[in-house]
């Protein structure tokens, strides 16, 4: 069944489509129209489903068209082909849905903790025809699941936690010689506060891949193994950091 649009919608789709394009062809980057087409449809089920429950508060479609999909893709360079992917704390999508979109050769999967964002993203994800598994569970137990732990090529991360408890929840999920992806903003303080997390985790900081406008990503290579311990209950990650 076709979904009703809510008045004032297609001239916001209309302009996401219009900007998206120029988005990436500023930054040197030719989108194909098939990728274009797949972010547009994400978009416009953002929009609706943002009418219902909060997923995002950047609705504008100029902003979003930066702002969620660029952005998202930025370390696409990266991830090597054929990778798999996880996205912890996927919310609305970011940077799930657009490195899947761009990148069809990846195997992509997000996790989630709201049941609501969860179904959203499934059947998001579906009208888009992007394809991603949405794993519903909170990312500090599931990492524990020994057919999750250290199965995955790259974990990619956005605005989630502090970088210090985002790395203890999400290095676990990647095998020895992947990398642990986290999107930040100002990150010195942050990545200052994380040393004895990073060594303790069995990563190492290999590269800082500036995206303009106080964005960065930080990649980290995972070079042996996490301990068993790791990631511990929420509450001792957000009490006492590593």
């Amino acid at each position: 069944m076709e979904k009703k649009r809510i008045e004032g919608e297609d001239s916001e789709i209309e302009q996401f489509a219009a900007v998206l394009e120029t988005v990436f062809t500023e930054r040197r980057f030719l989108l194909p129209d098939e990728t274009a087409k797949k972010m547009g449809a994400y978009f416009e089920e953002l929009l609706a489903e943002n009418k219902k429950q909060n997923l995002t508060r950047i609705t504008d479609p100029v902003a979003a068209a930066e702002k969620h999909f660029y952005d998202s893709v930025i370390p696409m360079a990266a991830i090597a082909k054929g990778a798999k992917v996880l996205d912890v704390g996927s919310g609305g999508g970011f940077p799930i849905m657009p490195l899947k979109a761009i990148r069809k050769d990846i195997k992509a999967c997000a996790i989630e903790a709201s049941h609501k964002k969860c179904a959203f993203m499934q059947e998001a994800s579906q009208s888009a025809e992007i394809d991603v598994d949405v794993i519903c569970g909170r990312a500090e137990e599931l990492a524990h699941d020994q057919e999750l732990r250290e199965s995955f090529d790259v974990c990619v991360s956005r605005a989630v936690a502090p970088l210090v408890q985002l790395l203890e929840i999400t290095a676990p999920f990647v095998a020895v010689g992947g990398l642990v992806l986290a999107y930040k903003g100002d990150y010195a303080t942050e990545l200052a506060e994380a040393e004895d997390a990073i060594t303790v985790l069995g990563l190492e900081l290999e590269e800082k891949i500036y995206a303009g406008r106080g964005k960065t990503v930080l990649a980290f290579r995972k070079i042996k193994t996490t301990g068993e311990t790791y990631p511990r209950k929420y509450a001792k990650i957000s009490k006492k950091p590593l």
